[in-house]
Parts: structure tokens; C-alpha cells; sequence
């Protein structure tokens, strides 16, 4: 199983692109993806799925999406998407998430540099940078998201082409 936010939301189920059409469902998963391996209140996932404007049944809704985005992920995702007190935890592994992988290529490149690894660090940094397909979830309909979650992330890429290119010169 394989999930990429750097660019457009991507899921890939042994080796077949799985369609998440549902744009809460797209919002619940990306919040869980950008949040992997943590907790994820029901506050915070209403709060991305409706913008801060959640509906009175607003817990109900955000469980109903989940368990419908389970569904979605077929077999797999009841045991990724796990159930917590008031929230959900997503485990993934590393190599499974393209963000996950991009921040393990940053550290790798930084212990690089501390090693004086000038042409480690360049390539690390152009593993890491290839990673991204475009503006992150580009097609998850969520100001929240892109207002508050997003920023980092880009600021990341920034940083580490910025890196890269003076590495390059």
C-alpha cells in the first residue's frame, strides 16, 4: 500500500490506483496522512472536513466518513486506520508515504553535510525532492488543511531546493 500527499492525493493498493472520490473522505484521509502515526481528534478532522463550520452531528459525520474511507481502503484499512479516545491514529510505514520518505532523505542529507558529505547531502536532496509531483494535495478540498498543514511542508521544499541548487553551484 502506497499514499503520496506531495502532489495530488495517491493511493495505490497492490499495485492498482484506488479512487477516494469523496471529498470528506479525501479530507479525512489526508489529515490522517499528514498527521501519520499520531493521534488525530475528531475536533481536528471535523475542523478540516467542514472549515471550522462543523454540523451539530459533526462526531457522527466524521465517524460515518471513516468508516466509509476503511471501505475504500478494502481489508487494509481497518488495521491502518486505527480507533483512539475522541480520535484516530493512521499507521504507516516509511516507505509507504512519500512524506514520510522526504523527511528521512532531510535528515539523511543533514547527517551528510555534518559529515562533510557534499556530494551525499546533493544526492539525497535530489532523492528527496523528486518526491514531489506538484503542490501538496493539490485536489484535497480543504482551507484548513492548506491553511495550516501545508505551509510547513512547503517551506521544507523550499528549504531543501534551495539547499540542493547551492550544492549544485
Amino acid at each position: 500500500m502506497q499514499f503520496g500527499v506531495l502532489g495530488a492525493l495517491d493511493v495505490v493498493i497492490a499495485g492498482k490506483p484506488v479512487s477516494i472520490s469523496a471529498p470528506k473522505q479525501r479530507i479525512a484521509l489526508a489529515s490522517l496522512l499528514l498527521q501519520a502515526n499520531k493521534y488525530v481528534s475528531l475536533d481536528q478532522l471535523a475542523a478540516g472536513m467542514w472549515d471550522g463550520t462543523s454540523p451539530v452531528n459533526a462526531r457522527s459525520s466524521v465517524q460515518t466518513h471513516i468508516t466509509r474511507l476503511r471501505r475504500s481502503l478494502c481489508a487494509e484499512g481497518s488495521h491502518l486506520i486505527q480507533t483512539r479516545d475522541q480520535g484516530y491514529l493512521m499507521r504507516v510505514d516509511r516507505e509507504s508515504l512519500d512524506v514520510l520518505r522526504f523527511f528521512d532523505l532531510l535528515d539523511r542529507a543533514a547527517q551528510a553535510a555534518r559529515a562533510g558529505a557534499a556530494a551525499r547531502e546533493a544526492d539525497l536532496l535530489r532523492q528527496a525532492l523528486s518526491l514531489w509531483r506538484g503542490p501538496v494535495l493539490a485536489d484535497v478540498p480543504s482551507e484548513t488543511i492548506h491553511r495550516e498543514q501545508v505551509p510547513p511542508l512547503t517551506e521544507k521544499h523550499i528549504g531543501a531546493l534551495e539547499r540542493w541548487f547551492d550544492l549544485c553551484l
